[in-house]
């Protein structure tokens, strides 16, 4: 699987959607030869374990490394092609008829954990999987807890073998189309949804399924035409053909925008009072990156009766005043290194960057007052808090929200950077103690937790207990930070 140059994930604070949310770490998409050497040597064994007909054994390695890593595509292949070979080598019938009994229990336990804990939910669905790999339920609940973890190539994998399964069924190929279109594989994302629009021409849901994937093709095909201004040169024939023909469409989808924008302020005038026709406008305003003209009618939507009590108008304009601030931000950036200038000492970058963790901490802060039991928006304020240097309120935001069993380990480590900024280093050994206490397995969450406990005993300058810590993480994982380094300090020191 390729994944296509130049796809990004702006996530704006304002609406965290992802994996922030459901108290995990982030989990990217890696290779074998990025696992440690002892995993490394483990898919080895899988694979001969395979070749030898030792299948059952095989998935239990696999299953084990997806556990820690459940972003290595390779290894999910591999499991895939065992629970595979093994189902083909017992009777089709007795085998399914055994997995659907297996499975059930699996799968309901995976789709209970996937809004919290979505790594936990996939190694869940794999053990229904195992029993039975036809299973399209448990196969969606994998594909689901990889768009959670930001993992849209796998949930891209996941999905294509559902869909072999099943291919008439809709909702499979609609979470298809969403995982294409985030993994950058936005022709695949064009095709399916045409092919379902077709199928259904009124339904709304699946008109913005065709027009998200429509903009992401377009955006794709014009970042790929600003990054490389001489690529006519050196591309073949047939590239060059593709290159001018999404060129065009970017265009010609820029010239709909603009006449649906022009239709819309033509019927603003005829109903000043229907917000639909606001909303079309900003809308393509959005589209088309003119974020001031997209803020200017929000204002004159808020403006009417009905639009100064809609909360989606509002929710519209912080949203965009964010994605302003960002965009100003980024082109100075670009600016200043352009010229060969360092951003982070240019005045006027700094100034900006400081204008948008202003807003960012305006909006959290807006919505505590509002949400004062949503704990998910005291951590996020605490981060920016902590980002901004004020301390002492990110104290206090993490320590409301570690009430929440969703963001409670994720509190405690927050409580102890805080802690450690303000020197107060046996605090912050204290939160990482009961951070590390609540904590399964061996993960990476929990790798950088004892890391930065045994940086605190450094700080404390109890050299023996700092040497614990980082041989915990020493013994499994050589290659995390400078634990080799600080082993070796501390033993040539004697």
């Amino acid at each position: 699987w390729i994944r296509c140059p130049g796809r990004t994930n702006r996530v704006r604070v304002a609406r965290r959607e992802r994996s922030d949310d459901c108290g995990e770490p982030d989990m990217p998409e890696i290779s074998v030869a990025s696992l440690p050497a002892r995993l490394q040597r483990q898919v080895t064994h899988a694979r001969t374990a395979i070749d030898r007909g030792n299948t059952e054994y095989a998935i239990s390695i696999c299953r084990g490394i997806l556990r820690e890593h459940p972003g290595c595509l390779a290894v999910r292949r591999l499991l895939r092609a065992a629970q595979l070979k093994l189902y083909k080598e017992k009777n089709p019938l007795l085998a399914r008829a055994v997995g659907v009994i297996l499975g059930t229990p699996a799968v309901a336990t995976a789709r209970a954990m996937l809004k919290n804990h979505p790594a936990r939910a996939m190694d869940a669905a794999e053990r229904a999987l195992s029993a039975y790999p036809l299973n399209v339920a448990a196969l969606r609940i994998v594909a689901a807890g990889a768009m959670a973890l930001e993992l849209p190539e796998t949930a891209v994998f996941v999905l294509e073998a559902a869909r072999e399964i099943s291919p008439d069924n809709r909702a499979i190929r609609i979470e298809l189309v969403r995982a294409y279109t985030a993994n950058g594989q936005a022709d695949e994302a064009v095709r399916i949804a045409d092919r379902l629009l077709s199928e259904d021409p009124s339904n709304p849901e699946l008109q913005e399924l065709v027009k998200r994937a429509s903009v992401a093709r377009s955006i794709r095909a014009g970042h790929w035409d600003a990054a490389s201004g001489s690529y006519r040169d050196s591309l073949r024939d047939e590239d060059r053909a593709d290159v001018i023909e999404q060129t065009n469409k970017l265009v010609a989808s820029a010239e709909a925008t603009r006449r649906i924008i022009e239709e819309a302020r033509r019927r603003v005038e005829i109903e000043p009072l229907n917000l639909n026709n606001y909303r079309t406008i900003i809308e393509g305003y959005r589209r088309l990156g003119e974020l001031e003209n997209a803020l200017e009618w929000v204002g004159r939507a808020r403006a009417i009766p009905v639009g100064s009590v809609d909360a989606n108008l509002e929710r519209a304009e912080v949203d965009l005043r964010i994605e302003l601030a960002e965009k100003r931000v980024a082109e100075r950036e670009k600016a200043v290194r352009a010229e060969g200038g360092d951003p982070d000492r240019d005045d006027e970058t700094r100034r900006l960057r400081a204008a948008l963790s202003d807003l960012r901490i305006d909006n959290l802060e807006a919505l505590t007052r509002k949400y004062p039991n949503e704990l998910g928006y005291r951590y996020e304020l605490g981060r920016l808090y902590l980002e901004a240097s004020r301390v002492d309120e990110a104290i206090q935001q993490f320590q409301l929200s570690q009430r929440s069993p969703k963001f409670r380990v994720s509190s405690l480590a927050a409580l102890a950077e805080s802690f450690m900024a303000k020197g107060l280093f046996d605090l912050a050994a204290e939160q990482l103690e009961i951070a590390r206490s609540e904590l399964a397995g061996f993960d990476a969450q929990k790798k950088e937790i004892i890391y930065q406990l045994g940086c605190c005993y450094e700080k404390l300058g109890q050299q023996e207990k700092a040497l614990k810590e980082f041989k915990q993480i020493y013994s499994v994982d050589i290659g995390f930070r400078d634990v080799a380094a600080k082993i070796d300090a501390f033993y040539s020191k004697g």
